[in-house]
């Protein structure tokens, strides 16, 4: 394993994170400490997760941060994953029966650099800092839990880039493979817009699908219509 110090001044997403050479077919163990005090800024904690990412070398990476500590000092093991997932606009919105439960999600964007995104959600019984970087149908993702109040501390900074939606679990049935649809429904200056996103366990699975009738054009891989992009500017079509 190849592990790799971040600087600890790295604070402002107006810097960009030193290049870090990555030995090939090694994978990459990347060790951060972040302690979050009273005189850190809010966005240092994302910022840094988002600089190691980037040192990362290349997107398709499945590797360990460890060393994330919070203001007590309780250390964090995050899984670096790889997100393979198909996105459409859709067509025909199912039912209420259909569409089931949902969970209502306000997203906001703290900090982007060109391929990388670090959002927080926050949901009515969770909160989340994610780092997404890459594009088309895979990208590296990491996810990291986090308290309501300290997500409630990060959104004031998402000013601006923010989205509001209730998701849907809907289970697809007719396939060699049962998927699950999660459908996106806007609201806010997104009202009116529904998306369907499936994520799959491998490349060929994706490129096998089949999508239902409702499923209207796929958005897999086009930057206009990524959440960050939408939370920024809005509807392409509109």
């Amino acid at each position: 394993d190849n592990t790799r110090s971040i600087p600890s001044d790295v604070r402002s997403s107006s810097r960009r994170p030193p290049r870090c050479k990555r030995p090939s077919k090694v994978s990459t163990r990347v060790v951060v400490t972040v302690r979050r005090g009273p005189n850190t800024k809010p966005n240092s904690v994302s910022e840094t997760i988002a600089a190691v990412v980037l040192c990362s070398g290349t997107w398709k990476v499945a590797t360990n941060i460890t060393g994330v500590e919070d203001s007590v000092g309780t250390p964090h093991t995050v899984r670096v994953a790889i997100e393979i997932e198909r996105k459409f606009i859709l067509a025909d919105v199912p039912n209420n029966e259909r569409l089931g439960p949902g969970t209502h999600i306000r997203q906001g964007y703290l900090a982007e650099d060109e391929l990388v995104e670090v959002r927080v959600r926050i949901t009515d019984d969770a909160a989340n800092l994610t780092v997404k970087a890459g594009a088309g149908l895979s990208r590296t993702e990491v996810n990291i839990a986090i308290s309501t109040q300290d997500a409630e501390a990060l959104w004031p900074h998402t000013v601006g880039r923010r989205i509001d939606k209730t998701r849907h679990r809907v289970t697809l049935h007719g396939g060699v493979i049962q998927q699950v649809a999660e459908v996106d429904i806007y609201s806010g200056s997104l009202a009116g817009l529904h998306v369907a996103e499936v994520e799959f366990t491998s490349e060929t699975d994706a490129a096998a699908f089949n999508p239902p009738d409702w499923f209207g054009p796929e958005l897999t891989g086009d930057p206009q219509w990524s959440n960050a992009a939408l939370a920024r500017q809005g509807r392409p079509d509109t």
